[in-house]
């Protein structure tokens, strides 16, 4: 067995297949990723309100404007209620029917849909969010603080989600809260290190989103390593 060394960002995103990427319209994301990359996990982390839903919304509308019958799997601790606002900015609301809203009632049922969903031969989706990836932040934190072994379920639900991208060849997008102070809890409950240790060596791509008084700026990272940072706008239309 031949082990191959990367040795450079530009290596690793070079063997990356974007032949089937969805592209997002950003041009920072575009160039310098590629869009949203089939068999990638990718995280959207930002403090509430910043976007992040709407970062997944305009994903959504860039798989359906790329492939009309895309399928597409929401996983959303809030359900239905986001449905009005996503009526805004997908092309055709007829679209909606492609989207199959799936709302866990806890993390743990979250973690155990999904372990199902990768030991299936295939599935017939084209993009998979999950928003949020851990529920609300102080519903996590009660989970790790209860016991020790949740650190490791952690850990091999972030695997499970990582084989399933790879397996079907498809982008999974994950949103994550933030604070101002960048970890998931004003309480620092978890140190902003323990926290990122779970997720640094599973989910490469990282989007940083924040809103500044009518438009977002985004950082861009690639296994922490920052690729730059861009002003956008995201308008709810549907033209």
């Amino acid at each position: 067995m031949m082990l191959l060394k990367l040795t450079s960002i530009n290596e690793i995103l070079l063997r990356w297949d974007k032949s089937a990427a969805i592209s997002m319209n950003i041009q920072l994301i575009d160039e310098n990723v590629g869009g949203l990359l089939p068999g990638q996990l990718h995280m959207v982390q930002g403090v509430p309100g910043s976007g992040k839903t709407w970062f997944c919304f305009h994903a959504i509308d860039c798989l359906f404007r790329k492939i009309t019958d895309a399928q597409v799997l929401y996983s959303d601790f809030q359900g239905h209620v986001r449905i009005p606002n996503l009526k805004k900015i997908i092309s055709s609301s007829n679209q909606l029917d492609q989207i199959t809203f799936y709302q866990p009632t806890s993390l743990l049922e979250q973690i155990i849909f999904f372990r199902n969903l990768v030991e299936k031969d295939k599935t017939f989706y084209d993009l998979i969010i999950l928003d949020t990836i851990f529920g609300p932040p102080l519903d996590f934190i009660h989970c790790l603080r209860e016991s020790k072994m949740w650190g490791k379920q952690i850990f091999s639900y972030l695997f499970d989600l990582g084989q399933l991208a790879r397996k079907n060849r498809i982008p999974i997008l994950l949103t994550n809260y933030l604070t101002q102070d960048g970890d998931i809890s004003s309480s620092n409950t978890i140190s902003q290190p323990h926290w990122k240790a779970f997720l640094e060596p599973l989910v490469p791509i990282d989007f940083i989103i924040e809103k500044v008084e009518g438009y977002f700026t985004i950082e861009v990272k690639l296994f922490q390593e920052p690729l730059g940072q861009t002003d956008f706008v995201l308008i709810p239309s549907k033209s």
